[in-house]
Order: structure tokens, then C-alpha cells, then sequence
């Protein structure tokens, strides 16, 4: 009997395992339909496989934790929730409370480390069996696979992601010959959201002189006292490439 007990205890496990993994092709699914036809499938399948073993480890520590089949596939929850999303709502935080403390990682990253383990060991230590939280957790993940899944295949149809240029192979013919071709090639080069060596220097005592100095090894300009027109990038770039301000609505 106890033998029978162990083999469909490890039956369970893996099937809150499977259901778990759901969470990383979600992931895969949402970003593809978000940016259709802009990420490779190679790029894809391989975060697909390192979110699932990411995935493969939280759940097993979970149960070292836990030793509770379902509060080990909640506090997974928990852990997967703060892996896949802290990004998406530290973005928020910023557009919320642009130029705020409370938009900085030293408020954010605490106040959230704070409410996963006050949620882990509020599983922990809960005398409830979470069986009802369980079962609709399971049945959320696989509804959310099954959206994303039909909105991919209604994309891909209907041929819409054919609209995203990027996801187009267009032929080059590099014989052909325009007035200043003799001229050289300009590659501007800007790091989105990456502060200047100097500021990482002074600010952060990060020394980043080694990329500076394989940018002008290789014939590049280096700006080191460039500031940008704007904290918003598509503004920024397009008063850049523009040579003005942009005539924004007041």
C-alpha cells in the first residue's frame, strides 16, 4: 500500500510539474504575439528551455521547502510570478511615478522580495489544504496557454504578422550602385538605457572603460558628455535623427 501511496504521490508531483511548465510557453506565446515574426524560433525554443529548467528548479525547492505536494506548487506560483513579472511591473512603477524613489530598484526590488516571502510563509504555515486554490491555478494556466495559443494561430492565418517588417527577408543585390556609395557607412550606435562611463564611474564605482575602448579601437567616435533631449527613447531618437527639439501638443 505504501508503495501504491509513493507512486501516485510522484504521479501528482508530476503533473503539477507539467502544469507548472505551462508558465514558461505562456510566456513564449504572450511575447510572440506581442512581437510576431520578430523573434527567431531558435531564440525562442532556447528560452523556452531555460525558463523551463528555471521553472524544474523552483518547483523542486519548493518541495524541499514545503513538503506538501500543493503548497509546493503554490509557493512555485509565488516564485514563478516574481521571475517572469518583476520587470514587467518595475516598468509600471516607472511610467507611474516617473523621476520617484518609489520607482527605483532599492524601493521596488525590497517591496517585492517583501510580499513573496510574506506569501511563502503564509503557505507555510497555514493549517489550510489550498485544495480549491490549487485546481483553479491549474485550470487559469491552462486557460491562458489556450488564448495565447488561438491568438497565435489566428495571427499566423491570417498572415497579420506579415505587417512587422522586421519578420520579412527582403533580397539585397549589392551590385547596384547609388551616388555615394564611395562615401563610408555611419553606424550610430546607442545603448538604450545605458548611462555614459562616466556616470558609472562616479555614480556606481562600475568602471566601463573597456567598452569605450573597443568602440574607438574598431574607428568609433565615443560622445562621453552626451545627454539625451528626452527620457522617452522613440523622442529621443527621433530628435536626434531630426536635428530639433520635436513640436509636441503642449
Amino acid at each position: 500500500m505504501k508503495m501504491v501511496a509513493a507512486s501516485d504521490n510522484m504521479k501528482s508531483r508530476g503533473q503539477d510539474l507539467l502544469v507548472l511548465l505551462l508558465f514558461p510557453v505562456f510566456f513564449i506565446l504572450h511575447e510572440s504575439n506581442r512581437y510576431p515574426g520578430l523573434v527567431p524560433a531558435g531564440v525562442q525554443l532556447k528560452l523556452l528551455a531555460t525558463y523551463a529548467l528555471v521553472v524544474l528548479i523552483m518547483y523542486l525547492v519548493a518541495l524541499v521547502i514545503m513538503n506538501d505536494r500543493v503548497k509546493a506548487f503554490l509557493t512555485s506560483i509565488c516564485l514563478i510570478l516574481f521571475y517572469f513579472f518583476f520587470g514587467s511591473y518595475h516598468d509600471v512603477a516607472r511610467d507611474v511615478f516617473t523621476g520617484s524613489r518609489l520607482s527605483s530598484y532599492s524601493v521596488v526590488l525590497p517591496f517585492w522580495l517583501f510580499l513573496l516571502s510574506i506569501s511563502i510563509l503564509l503557505i507555510r504555515f497555514s493549517r489550510r489544504s489550498f485544495g480549491r486554490l490549487h485546481i483553479f491555478a491549474k485550470m487559469l494556466l491552462a486557460v491562458l496557454v489556450l488564448l495565447e495559443t488561438v491568438i497565435l494561430l489566428a495571427g499566423l492565418l491570417s498572415g497579420g504578422w506579415k505587417k512587422n517588417f522586421l519578420a520579412l527577408e527582403f533580397p539585397v543585390n549589392k551590385t547596384v550602385m547609388v551616388a555615394d556609395s564611395l562615401k563610408p557607412d555611419i553606424f550610430y550606435v546607442v545603448f538604450d538605457e545605458h548611462t555614459s562611463t562616466r556616470v558609472l564611474r562616479e555614480q556606481f564605482g562600475y568602471d566601463n572603460s573597456s567598452l569605450d575602448a573597443a568602440l574607438r579601437a574598431n574607428g568609433f567616435y565615443v560622445a562621453e558628455q552626451s545627454t539625451s533631449n528626452y527620457n522617452f527613447t522613440p523622442f529621443s531618437l527621433a530628435s536626434t535623427f531630426s536635428m530639433d527639439l520635436l513640436k509636441l501638443p503642449a
